[in-house]
């Protein structure tokens, strides 16, 4: 109980911390408060960018097993790409304008790519645009209807909408030390199932 206590406070400070950072209100983020019956769980995952399959998986397996466990609680889910260039940067700017179902193919296609050397941004749009981008241009990739925003302390943070009908905030790492890691997820579940039923 403790550390969910401890938890709660943390998101607190980072909705406090961020609450100046966003350059407009299209992402929507709902007020928590203490004492709020309806503040959500929060989960971020941090992928690699040099493992672009992990976040297919992601979206395939894991989402729809948290959305399972929490069974209809709120719930915050945040992927999170640390880039280690500009061509990092583009390729999570446009990763999040792939359609889902053509997010497999696309990312398999683009690390067939990587691997033969520093990509190009022209090659990295033509990719998109064969999987159905829904922009024409990586600046278009950040607009409303992608929901993608970039914060500070050079990170990018997008969160891919793999459960429906629930809000996405995003939360810079600095702001936010609980991370959990796409390998503690057999740990993670049953605690947040168990939850849910004492609730």
């Amino acid at each position: 109980m403790t550390n969910f206590i401890a938890r709660v406070l943390v998101v607190l400070t980072g909705f406090v911390l961020i609450s100046g950072s966003l350059a407009d209100d299209r992402l929507a983020i709902p007020a928590v408060a203490a004492g709020n019956p309806n503040a959500p769980t929060k989960i971020e995952f941090y992928l690699s960018p040099t493992c672009p399959m992990c976040a297919a998986t992601f979206r395939n397996t894991v989402l729809p097993l948290l959305g399972q466990a929490i069974k209809g609680d709120q719930l915050f889910v945040l992927i999170g790409i640390m880039p280690r260039s500009e061509a990092d940067v583009n390729f999570a700017r446009v990763l999040a304008c792939v359609p889902q179902e053509q997010l497999l193919p696309f990312m398999t296609h683009w690390y067939f790519y990587r691997r033969t050397g520093e990509p190009q941004l022209d090659k990295l749009l033509q990719m998109g645009k064969e999987h159905g981008i829904y922009g024409t241009t990586v600046e278009q990739c950040t607009s409303n209807r992608n929901d993608v925003a970039f914060l500070g302390f050079n990170q990018l943070v997008f969160v891919q909408q793999g459960i429906r009908q629930t809000p996405a905030i995003f939360i810079n790492k600095k702001h936010v030390q609980d991370v959990f890691y796409l390998w503690q997820l057999e740990e993670l579940l049953p605690k947040i199932a168990a939850r849910s039923e004492k609730e």
